[in-house]
C-alpha cells in the first residue's frame, strides 16, 4: 500500500521518499524482496566499503547499465533510466551510511551518498526507499533535506501468536500442533528468522522420524526439552 501510495503522488508534491525500519529479523528484506519482484522495481544492498561512486556503480548495474568512472555521469544514466521506467529504487542496509549503530554523525562521504540519493529522487521524480534497523528513521531526522521528503514510514515489528501459525501453516512442510506453535513464539520472542529457522530444523527431523506432523510433546522428545527449558 505504501508503494502505490508513492507511485500514484501527485506532481503537485514532490514527496516520494520512503523508509522501512525496524528489528532485525522481521522480515523487511523478505518482504521488499516479495515486492520488489512484483512490482519490477530496483533494488541495491548497502555496504560498508560503499563510497559515492561505488554506489553508483552498484545502482546502474542492478538497472543494466554499465558503470563508468564518473559519478555524474552514472548518476545523469541512473536518473534517466529510472524517470524512463517509473519504478522505485529501493536501498537496502541503509545503516551502512552511518559508521555506528546508535551515533547520527555521518562522514562526508555517507552525506555524499545521501545527498546523491536525495538529487536521484529530486530528478527522476521516483520513489526513493531505504531500509534499515529501527533507529534508521530516528538517524534520518538529523538530516532535515532528506526527511522532509519522507512521504511514507513503515516500522516492522515482531510477530504475534497469530502470525506465527500463519508462517507454519504457508512456509512449514509438516503439519505443526497450535501449542508446539505457541511454544516456538515463545522461545524465539516472536523472530520470524528464527522461526523460520527452527521450523526448517523441525522439517528436517520430522523426515528423519518418518512423521508428517509434530506436536510439543515430540518436539520436546527430540529437543531434549521439558517443559520448554533445556536439560
Amino acid at each position: 500500500m505504501a508503494y502505490q501510495l508513492l507511485m500514484k503522488q501527485s506532481p503537485r508534491v514532490p514527496e516520494r521518499m520512503g523508509v522501512v525500519c525496524g528489528l532485525s529479523g522481521t522480515g523487511k528484506t523478505t518482504a521488499i524482496a516479495h515486492l520488489v519482484a512484483q512490482t519490477n522495481s530496483t533494488y541495491v544492498c548497502g555496504s560498508p566499503n560503499w563510497t559515492p561512486t561505488s554506489m553508483l556503480a552498484d545502482i546502474c548495474v542492478a538497472l543494466g547499465l554499465a558503470p563508468v568512472r564518473i559519478a555524474k555521469q552514472m548518476e545523469d544514466a541512473v536518473v534517466e533510466r529510472l524517470a524512463m521506467g517509473r519504478k522505485a529504487l529501493f536501498i537496502d542496509e541503509a545503516d551502512f551510511f552511518w559508521s555506528s549503530d546508535s551515533g547520527t554523525r555521518l562522514s562526508k562521504a555517507s552525506l555524499r551518498m545521501l545527498e546523491t540519493l536525495r538529487s536521484i529522487h529530486d530528478r527522476a521524480m521516483v520513489p526513493v526507499v531505504l531500509i534499515g534497523m529501527e533507529d534508521l528513521e530516528r538517524k534520518l531526522a538529523y538530516r532535515q533535506q532528506l526527511d522532509s521528503r519522507i512521504a511514507q514510514r513503515i516500522r516492522f515489528q515482531p510477530c504475534d501468536v497469530h502470525d506465527a501459525k500463519v508462517l507454519a501453516e504457508t512456509c512449514c512442510e509438516i503439519t505443526l500442533s497450535d501449542d508446539l506453535v505457541s511454544e516456538l513464539y515463545m522461545e524465539t520472542v516472536g523472530n520470524i528468522r528464527r522461526l523460520l529457522v527452527v521450523m526448517a530444523n523441525l522439517e528436517k527431523e520430522a523426515r528423519t522420524q518418518g512423521w508428517e506432523s509434530i506436536n510439543l510433546a515430540q518436539f520436546r522428545q527430540v529437543s531434549g526439552k521439558k517443559g520448554g527449558k533445556s536439560k
